[in-house]
């Protein structure tokens, strides 16, 4: 019994799923409304096309859902042992839980959030890829467990009181990374990447990892040979996998990941007689100098012969200016949008809808592994390796990455690093007392007027947010580079914008597909040796080499961002003016009740300087995003109310 609602338009899926272990039928009992359908203790509201179940299994008693897509479908298909190339997405689900039960997850590769449940085990297993292509969001009402694709999902389904998560909006405000887990809704949570959950009847629900493409301990680097023989053909293979889904554009920044993938798709085009990606990018203004992005981007839509669509900001200002159409938009979103020109974003993605576009390539996740940070800098210290120094040192200087302080002031920071690290492995107590001492000193005076909410603050930051001085295993780290990739794995989701645009880019209708988070490439990248990275010492050495052999003779490939800090000044000081004016406007009277925010000592704060910063503009920006996201979202929420 399959009910499929399949192939549709790209839309926001607004659909949610509720699981109940109180409801006593648990095999095959099933009823449908016109959006909703209950199957067991299983049911699915505000149903949508696109969104797939099936009943399968003795008595159809066992029920699956699918929502997104697949790579390598048809492998999986022949894995599985079926031939017929008709099976949709939620009959492969359902196929390979019979196969391979909760590692199913492991085995499926995609944009997706899956679900199962097995009705003779009584026991609820839902998950997503591995990346967050496709987000999943979940909360608890008593004993239901309801899980939903977006936020908003879950806040339409009724069960989910609007109170903020006033430690998440205390973190974005003071300028840090979120709680990966939580939202900024008290009761309702994120599935992180390569996670899935599994629930029974008896109230029970557990997380649990089931992917990790980084190195376990003591595991060796991959030969550098291996990483140089398999980088180009792993990133052919993933850009390839994005046109078995479907592609017909490129977001073409000019960068050098962007190019590599361009590359790449004229490649597979010609091979398979079709036209050429149409290349879309945006700049700030329509008369702003050329940057060598621009220069980039026209050499190559030239050179490939891609039809090509630039767009300015100020063709979606429409009489506003960039900031205050930034923060309009917070008030639709799920969270406080964290940059000045995130409103802009949506608009640009439906310029490109309305060129034609359905489903674009994007060069993101390049910099999460082919970038080298500075945590490699203790590590060559440590080595006493000048040739790996030199190397690290020539890339940094190349890449202008440490013009602001000088080695004098890196060295500094390396030793109170590994200070750090004795003192917590051999005093952790004490360690612990006085890191926390030092973050609360180091915290804004305006930042959190509630002292325990401050208190848990500084706690989160020493256990959770700043980046652990020990290992996992309490020891001082073998290697601060690994420690580094750990932690730009734990918060993912923060630094990469695979739910960004997944949420942006199907409001409008568009599919963005990222080659660079692909699980084959991550696993070898996650395991290639910081040297190999650096091998021309340059960072993405990598990408360089691919875009030197694909698009000759175009000088892409030894290209260093050279924007000019004169030339942005007026960019720059306008943005500045236009945050000061929105705190002015919209206050803090909100952020100030719930404790969050000082707003006398912020303006002490704002007319202690004359000039505002890069950081201070952030900041602010930050204040004013989470002032109007309390506004919009949180209506008859008492607490709100009073603050009214």
């Amino acid at each position: 019994e399959t009910q499929c609602l399949l192939i549709s338009p790209i839309q926001l899926p607004m659909w949610y799923a509720c699981f109940d272990s109180d409801v006593a039928a648990r095999r095959g009992d099933s009823s449908a409304t016109a959006n909703t359908l209950q199957h067991g203790p299983l049911m699915l509201g505000r149903m949508q096309v696109g969104c797939q179940t099936l009943a399968f299994g003795t008595e159809a008693a066992n029920f699956a859902i699918f929502d997104g897509y697949l790579f390598d479908k048809q492998a999986r298909i022949t894995e599985l042992g079926r031939s017929d190339e008709s099976l949709t997405e939620v009959e492969i689900v359902a196929l390979a839980y019979a196969r391979w039960g909760e590692d199913l997850f492991n085995h499926l590769d995609g944009g997706y959030l899956a679900a199962v449940w097995d009705a003779q085990r009584g026991r609820l297993i839902a998950g997503h890829d591995v990346f967050s292509r496709h987000p999943f969001f979940y909360g608890r009402a008593g004993r239901r467990l309801f899980f939903a694709p977006t936020v908003n999902a879950l806040l339409e389904s009724g069960a989910f009181p609007r109170i903020p998560n006033r430690l998440n909006l205390a973190l974005r405000v003071g300028g840090f990374f979120t709680l990966q887990d939580d939202t900024f809704f008290e009761s309702i949570h994120r599935l992180r990447h390569a996670h899935y959950l599994a629930a029974d009847l008896a109230g029970q629900c557990a997380i649990k990892e089931y992917w990790n493409p980084l190195p376990q301990d003591g595991e060796r680097y991959l030969p550098d040979e291996q990483v140089l023989e398999t980088f180009e053909p792993l990133l052919r293979q993933a850009v390839a996998r994005c046109f078995a889904v479907g592609v017909d554009g490129i977001l073409l920044s000019g960068g050098l990941d962007s190019s590599a993938i361009a590359g790449i798709a004229h490649q597979i085009t010609q091979e398979q007689g079709s036209a050429p990606l149409a290349a879309f990018a945006s700049t700030r203004t329509p008369d702003e100098p050329i940057s060598y992005e621009q220069l980039n981007q026209r050499a190559i839509v030239d050179r490939l012969g891609m039809p090509y669509q630039t767009r300015s900001y100020l063709d979606f200002l429409d009489e506003r200016d960039l900031v205050t159409i930034s923060i309009d938009a917070t008030a639709h979103s799920s969270e406080p949008n964290t940059y000045w020109w995130a409103g802009l974003y949506p608009h640009f993605l439906r310029s490109i809808v309305d060129a034609g576009c359905s489903s674009a390539l994007s060069g993101v996740g390049a910099d999460e592994w082919l970038d080298v940070d500075s945590s490699y800098f203790p590590d060559t210290l440590r080595s006493l390796s000048l040739p790996r120094l030199k190397l690290f040192l020539g890339s940094m200087r190349q890449e202008g990455k440490w013009r602001q302080r000088s080695l004098t002031q890196r060295l500094s920071v390396f030793t109170r690093q590994m200070i750090g690290a004795y003192w917590a492995h051999w005093l952790p107590n004490l360690r612990k007392a006085y890191r926390i001492r030092r973050i609360g000193g180091q915290l804004p005076g305006w930042l959190c007027t509630d002292t325990a909410l401050r208190q848990t603050l500084q706690q989160t930051l020493n256990e959770e947010i700043y980046r652990p001085e020990l290992d996992a295993h309490s020891r001082v780290p073998a290697s601060y580079y690994e420690e580094g990739k750990r932690y730009l794995w734990k918060f993912l989701a923060e630094s990469s914008v695979c739910e960004t645009d997944f949420l942006y880019a199907h409001t409008v209708g568009l599919r963005i597909l990222m080659p660079f988070f692909d699980r084959d490439l991550v696993t070898m990248l996650a395991k290639a040796s910081p040297w190999v990275l650096l091998r021309e010492g340059r960072s993405k050495s990598l990408s360089r080499m691919v875009v030197r052999r694909i698009l000759p003779e175009l000088g892409v490939e030894a290209q260093v961002k050279d924007y000019v800090a004169e030339e942005l000044r007026p960019y720059f000081q306008e943005i500045q003016k236009n945050v000061v004016s929105a705190v002015e406007k919209v206050g803090t009277s909100r952020l100030a009740g719930y404790g969050i925010i000082n707003s006398d000592k912020l303006k002490v704060a704002e007319k202690a300087g004359q000039n505002i910063t890069y950081n201070d503009t952030i900041s602010l920006y930050a204040i004013v995003s989470a002032e109007t996201w309390l506004k919009h979202q949180l209506v008859g929420d008492l607490r709100n109310d009073d603050v009214e």
